[in-house]
């Protein structure tokens, strides 16, 4: 079992302490006891759970206590929902569902031996005022009983490979800042709004639509996009991505475009100007050498990208954190 993150999201917080949690107890209502968080608000958390079970395992679950709502989106291993009102259904990588949790009729999930999973599960309670129609879980429920993707006590939709990003930015996050708390709080309300858009559209999507794309190659991008995202100062051509991860040229730019809404080259662009903006920030680097750490050698020609990208100069920005410190 590897190491489980517990990530709050509405207020941002991010729960200092980490421990390995087996999935059979972390999803039981003693959970938020069972894992060591800091949070101001307790509507709406998210958690990610990575891990390879040894033994076939299945784990009720039902709302005894506080009535809420679960988002779940698998990135590894397709998860099987076992209903007592209809057959089971197998959510594949990327796919949303929604479930809404009641004791009268529970959910079960099972996983399969040997199955490596990754998934996010964001748990949305409703509040102790049961008749506020404001919060987000009241929201929320109200528009998925509305919905389409809606079948019983279960939404689900097509996949949507763009919230893989808004979920990694959200883990990045380390939490023990206010900027941290709040890019968080900005995050997690990006991420559910866009989860509520792409449910509003679930019916002009089918359940498969990855364009030509297979489950391989996704994962494949995933990969990619992690390296990337690593050591952006590294040199990487097209050729090179596409031996690594085994696409063609084609299927490695339509991969981006789809996860990342944008062409390879583009992509790693914008990942080596978000790291020089945070280099500029919070290291004592001058322009030259995080020219060099990103991977660029021409000063004037970053100059020109982080101005098109955050209308302003690198010397100028680098200027106004050296006075506001």
């Amino acid at each position: 079992m590897r190491e489980s993150k517990n990530l709050s999201v509405l207020p941002a917080r991010i729960a200092r302490g980490r421990e390995l949690v087996y999935l059979a107890t972390a999803l039981q209502d003693e959970l938020e006891e069972d894992i060591s968080s800091v949070s101001i608000s307790r509507e709406a958390k998210l958690f990610t759970f990575e891990f390879t079970p040894e033994s076939t395992l299945e784990v009720e679950w039902a709302d005894h206590q506080i009535p809420h709502l679960l988002m779940l989106y698998p990135v590894e291993g397709s998860l099987e929902i076992v209903c007592p009102i209809h057959d089971s259904i197998l959510v594949h990588p990327y796919q949303i569902v929604a479930s809404f949790a009641q004791s009268e009729h529970p959910v079960t999930f099972r996983f399969k031996k040997g199955t490596h999973y990754h998934f996010y599960l964001i748990k949305i309670n409703r509040p102790n005022n049961s008749h506020s129609q404001n919060s987000l879980y009241s929201q929320i429920v109200h528009f998925l009983e509305n919905t389409a993707s809606r079948k019983d006590n279960l939404a689900i939709c097509g996949p949507n490979l763009t919230l893989n990003e808004i979920f990694s930015n959200i883990e990045s996050f380390e939490g023990n800042s206010l900027s941290d708390d709040l890019m968080t709080d900005a995050y997690g309300r990006l991420l559910l709004g866009k989860m509520i858009l792409h449910f509003r559209n679930s019916e002009k999507i089918s359940e498969e639509s990855f364009g030509s794309l297979t489950q391989y190659e996704i994962q494949q991008i995933r990969k990619l996009t992690a390296m990337i995202k690593a050591d952006p100062g590294k040199s990487y051509k097209v050729d090179d991505l596409c031996r690594m991860g085994g696409l063609s040229v084609t299927k490695l730019q339509e991969g981006f475009r789809e996860m990342h809404g944008n062409t390879v080259a583009k992509y790693i662009q914008d990942v080596r100007l978000e790291k020089s903006e945070e280099l500029i920030r919070t290291s004592d680097m001058n322009i030259s050498e995080i020219v060099y750490t990103i991977g660029l050698s021409s000063r004037s020609y970053f100059s020109k990208i982080f101005k098109q990208k955050y209308n302003c100069k690198p010397s100028h920005y680098k200027q106004q954190v050296r006075e506001k410190r």
